[in-house]
This record gives C-alpha cells, sequence and structure tokens, in this order.
C-alpha cells in the first residue's frame, strides 16, 4: 500500500481488536481474532483469520484469512477532541489468502465478501471514532450502529513534561518560592499489569544528594531540595520482575539562596527600609534572570529554607553591621565561614560615608532634619534611593564571588573598568548611578543626574552568562 491521506491524531494510531460487531446488513461479518492497525500517516491494515457470513449461516471460514488495506481521509469533530470523523478510504483489498472452495464447492469467496468486508466499507465515508481510555467506539451515521474497538497490547507511554512545567522544575521562581519543595507528577498510559515506578537522581559527584524524593515508588512525588545548581531526574516505569520497561528525563533547577542577616542601625534612617530596597535591586536587577532567591532574616524565617542546606554550604549568608572594617579604608569584605553556614558575606555600610559623595548627603541630612530642602524633594530620598543601590551593588559583588568559586571564574576582573561589577572598586557612579552635576549637590534635583539601575556597575556578558548557566530559571531554562 502506497500513499498518505489525513495526519491521524495520536489517539487512533495503533493496533486494535474487533471486539463486537455491528448488526444489520451491509456492515462487517462477525470476525472473530480481527485486528486493525492505524499508523500516523493515515493507512491501515485490517487482518481477519477467520470470518462467519451473516449470508452463509453456520459456514466458518476458517482455513485462510483476509487482508485489507486503506487509507483514511478526515478530519477531528470540531465538538470533541477525541473523536475522529472519516470523509473517505482509499481502499485496496486482498483476498488472495481465502480458500478458494468449501465442502468441494468452487466459491469467489473474495467477490461475496467484497460487499460486506472491505476497507472501504468497514469505514464508509461519516463514520466516527471516538476515543475512552483504551477503547475505540465506531458510530455510523443515521443509524444506532456502533462498533468497539479494543487496544491490543497499548504502548506504554511515560510524560513528565506536560504536568511539571519549567516554572515548577526551578523552584517557582517568579513566585520567589523559597521553600526547596515541588511536587513533580508523572503520567504513565499503557503500563502492563503489576507495573511499578521510580523516581531516581541523574546522580553526578556535583550533584550527588542534590533532591529526595518522597515517596520515589509513586507516579506522583514531593520532591526536597538540598542543593542548588541543574541536575537531572529519571521516572521509569519496570515490569512485574522489576526489569525497566520504560523511561523519561527531564530537569530541574534548584534556586540558591541568600539569607540578608542586618543589624545595621549606622544608616541614620530606617535601616528595614534600605534592606527590603537593597533586595529589590538584586531581586529585579542583577540577578533577574539567575535562579536565586534572596531572602531577609528580619521577616522571613530561615526556618523556610532548612532543605537548601546551610549545613552543606548551599545558603550565602550575608550580614550587614555597624562600623567600620577594621584597619581597611574599604567598603566590603568576604570571607568563607567553614561548612557550617555556608559562604559567609559581610557587609560595613558606615565606610561609604569617607567619600565626598557621602559626605555631602550626610550633611544636607544633618542640616534639613525633616529631610526636605524644598517642596517634593527630600534628601532622604535620594540618600536611601543611594545606601539601597550601593549595598546592591557591593552585595551583588560578594555573590557574584560565590559563584566564581564555585564555577571556576576569576575571583575579579582584569582592568580598571569601573562599569565592570567585577572590578574592586566601581566608585559612587557605579555604586549609585548618581551624577554629580553642581558642587551644591545634594541640595535639590537640579544638582544630579539620576541614570537608574542602568548606570551601576554590571556583570560582564560572559560572567553572567556563566552565572546563569549555573542557576538557570526559565525562559533560559527549558
Amino acid at each position: 500500500m502506497t500513499g498518505s491521506g489525513t495526519a491521524i491524531p495520536s489517539f487512533l494510531v495503533g493496533t486494535w481488536s474487533y471486539d463486537r460487531p455491528m448488526a444489520g446488513g451491509g456492515h462487517p461479518p462477525t470476525m472473530p481474532g480481527a485486528t486493525i492497525d492505524i499508523a500516523a500517516d493515515g493507512t491501515m491494515t485490517i487482518d481477519v483469520p477467520s470470518i462467519s457470513v451473516p449470508n452463509l449461516p453456520g459456514i466458518d471460514i476458517s482455513g485462510g484469512s483476509v487482508h485489507a488495506q486503506g487509507t483514511i481521509h478526515g478530519s477531528i469533530d470540531p465538538t470533541s477532541d477525541t473523536t475522529f470523523v472519516i470523509d473517505t478510504v482509499s481502499d485496496v483489498s486482498d483476498t488472495s489468502h481465502l480458500p478458494t472452495s468449501i465442502l468441494g464447492l468452487k466459491l469467489d469467496l473474495g467477490g461475496l465478501l467484497h460487499a460486506g468486508f472491505s476497507a472501504a466499507s468497514f469505514f464508509p465515508s461519516g463514520v466516527s471514532l471516538t476515543r475512552d481510555g483504551d477503547s475505540l467506539t465506531m458510530t455510523y451515521p443515521g443509524t444506532t450502529q456502533s462498533g468497539l474497538l479494543t487496544l491490543k497490547d497499548p504502548p506504554l507511554v511515560i510524560d513528565i513534561e506536560t504536568p511539571n512545567d519549567a516554572e515548577k522544575r526551578a523552584f517557582y521562581p517568579t513566585k520567589g518560592d523559597s521553600s526547596g519543595v515541588i511536587e513533580l507528577s508523572a503520567i504513565v498510559t499503557g503500563a502492563p499489569p503489576g507495573a511499578t515506578f521510580a523516581w531516581t537522581l541523574e546522580s553526578t559527584a556535583e550533584t550527588d544528594g542534590a533532591v529526595t524524593f518522597d515517596p520515589y515508588e509513586l507516579p506522583i512525588t514531593k520532591v526536597v531540595a538540598s542543593k542548588a545548581g541543574p541536575i537531572a531526574v529519571r521516572f521509569s516505569v519496570m515490569d512485574r520482575d522489576g526489569v525497566v520497561i520504560g523511561s523519561r528525563t527531564t530537569h530541574l533547577s534548584v534556586p540558591y539562596c541568600v539569607v540578608v542577616d542586618t543589624t545595621c542601625d549606622c544608616l541614620k534612617m530606617d535601616s528595614g527600609v534600605a534592606v527590603e530596597g537593597m533586595l529589590a535591586v538584586l531581586r529585579g536587577g542583577f540577578f533577574a534572570a539567575v535562579n536565586i532567591r534572596f531572602i531577609n532574616n528580619a521577616t522571613e524565617s530561615p526556618a523556610a529554607i532548612p532543605t537548601l542546606g546551610p549545613a552543606d554550604g548551599q545558603t550565602i549568608w550575608l550580614s550587614i553591621v555597624n562600623g567600620f572594617v577594621p584597619d581597611q579604608p574599604v567598603i566590603v569584605q568576604a570571607r568563607t565561614a567553614g561548612r557550617t553556614r555556608g559562604q559567609i558575606v559581610t557587609i560595613w555600610p558606615a565606610a561609604i560615608f569617607e567619600t565626598p559623595f557621602w559626605s555631602s548627603l550626610q550633611a544636607a541630612l544633618r542640616d534639613s532634619p525633616a529631610f526636605e530642602i524644598s517642596p517634593g524633594f527630600a534628601v532622604r530620598d535620594l540618600y536611601a534611593k543611594c545606601v539601597e543601590r550601593s549595598l546592591a551593588t557591593f552585595a551583588a559583588h560578594e555573590v557574584g564571588h560565590v559563584f566564581a568559586n564555585r564555577i571556576g571564574l576569576t575571583s575579579h576582573s582584569s582592568g580598571d573598568d569601573p562599569s565592570d561589577l567585577m572590578n574592586e572598586d566601581v566608585g559612587d557612579y557605579g555604586a549609585t548611578g548618581i551624577s554629580v552635576l553642581a558642587p551644591n549637590f545634594p541640595l535639590g534635583p537640579e544638582t544630579y543626574q539620576d541614570d537608574q539601575f542602568a548606570a551601576l556597575a554590571q556583570f560582564a556578558p560572559d560572567r553572567l552568562e556563566a552565572i546563569k548557566n549555573a542557576a538557570p530559571r526559565p525562559p533560559q531554562f527549558t
């Protein structure tokens, strides 16, 4: 049989057993053991090992077989996405395997049966085929007649992509979920009796123990994460003897977490507001395309992320503290604090007050207790914006060090480009985005220009890409 017809929907494809014949003339005879194979391109083959002919009661043709082939043309019923309506069937019937005589009588059984048995007569125009589980019901137009086909040895189908989109598999970054827990589901059809299931981690030296499954042996499981980064997980189906008969793999992206712990009251303003502003810049700016969570310890309990592994060094602890860096005229310092709390980053905001830029802001605050110099312009708001952006810039730099250590990047960028976040000194403009325009800064909106987040020092493109690959999130993570 050559040629092709309509692309057939997947719910029709398979080998079907003809279980229940239709009543009435002009339709297929009783055919015990008949099978109908429908391919994805619309071609089909009907095999009949034995036929009882309604026109010849008691006659059982068991000495041969009949084959009919055809190509289905049709379309999905617009009212039901599990019903296919046949327009035509291009028919090629082969009755050469039929016996040529019965009880010594020469018979043209092919001609006798052609009206009642051919691909075209079995599936005449207007017949609808409706899938329900492993059954396919044939309904003939204008009649109450129907036939039933049952999927023979249904193929094993495993789907773990449809029920688990990228947002879920990245632990809901859009929601900022920091629980480290998701639920994965597998849709399985065609599993044989006695089949068992298992979720497993595709473990490597880097990902060993990254997640656990509870329960691991059911299609729906709770995934508890303990190591950050991309991992692969597999869902397998085994037969009753424990032999794997099918499996599918998908990828998860376990987020990194940064817990912000602040005791800072040296900002001469509401430090809680400054921290939240800093977090907004980190979340929506520097790390907007990275699968990472920033958690304010003052408003969110770290107990919410126990599975992200402080004991295993998976959580970054960011401390903002009072005072100056001892014996160092620098703004931030990072250190590795053993294995009990992972990577600890410490920031001393008081050190920023040493530059002329910050001295001018502080002087304006001291001279204007109400914080408002002119209607609609408050130095306090500008000061808060500068503090938030600076803290975010320094925090992003230090978190950049954490990623550099984990994925093998250089610690600092080479050169003296202040627009490169991993430069050792990005300057006041690179940290705040504020350009001073007049010597009486900040005594009015005309004394400066705010160039927004885009003016802050940024990760170099290749470094940011490496960080995104280490902690991917949608849409990069699919």
